[in-house]
């Protein structure tokens, strides 16, 4: 492949993320609102999880017309040949455990951070990193710094500035090094979510 083809093809893969984490942020503000009016409740997130699950598993074996196109639209591909539908069952599951565990307040704070946190981290990196993240060559330290400020500012609508700055450095901190387990990155629409309540939840008790 010639190194024309190369960069036409990278920059398909770079638009397709920024179109992923606009709509990750759409997603989350339509999922926090849902949450701040008391418009689902968590009973509904695990029947919404069990029919995630089972659609994952039926779509590994056939194509569901319209979640193939979902698929392909907003899963990266590696993901398609492991776990259909991943982001979404894990992100239910984070949901989840966040309505059955923490206060409304530090649920939305959570849902912040995972909601600006990311994708815009990704968004500012793409574009503007030059700096190498110095634990992840991977990432771009402008894109992490800018992720943190953001997700701070957004998680303050609901908790003290301190306690969202706190959640979202740790939070984003943890994110950015990619944790795996075995030969699977943990997934970040859980982690992100739920370490970002407890961390706000610990300051909350020791601050």
């Amino acid at each position: 492949m010639d190194g024309n083809k190369v960069y036409i093809m990278n920059k398909k893969r770079e638009y397709n993320e920024i179109y992923r984490k606009i709509f990750h942020i759409i997603a989350g503000l339509i999922i926090a609102s849902l949450l701040y009016f008391d418009l689902v409740q968590a009973w509904e997130v695990l029947l919404l999880l069990g029919a995630g699950i089972i659609i994952s598993v039926l779509s590994a074996y056939t194509d569901l017309p319209i979640i193939k196109h979902f698929l392909n639209a907003f899963e990266r591909d590696h993901l398609r040949k492991k776990f259909h539908g991943k982001g979404v069952v894990y992100m239910l599951l984070g949901i989840l455990v966040l309505m059955l565990t923490f206060e409304k307040s530090l649920v939305l704070a959570a849902m912040m951070i995972w909601t600006f946190g990311d994708s815009v981290s990704a968004i500012v990196g793409m574009n503007l990193g030059k700096i190498k993240h110095p634990f992840n060559d991977l990432r771009l330290l402008e894109g992490t710094i800018a992720g943190i400020i953001a997700a701070t500012i957004a998680a303050s609508a609901f908790v003290d500035w301190k306690y969202a700055l706190a959640g979202s450095i740790v939070t984003l901190g943890i994110e950015s090094l990619e944790w795996k387990i075995y030969t699977d990155t943990f997934d970040d629409n859980f982690f992100v979510p739920v370490i970002g309540a407890a961390v706000i939840y610990l300051c909350t008790v020791l601050i």
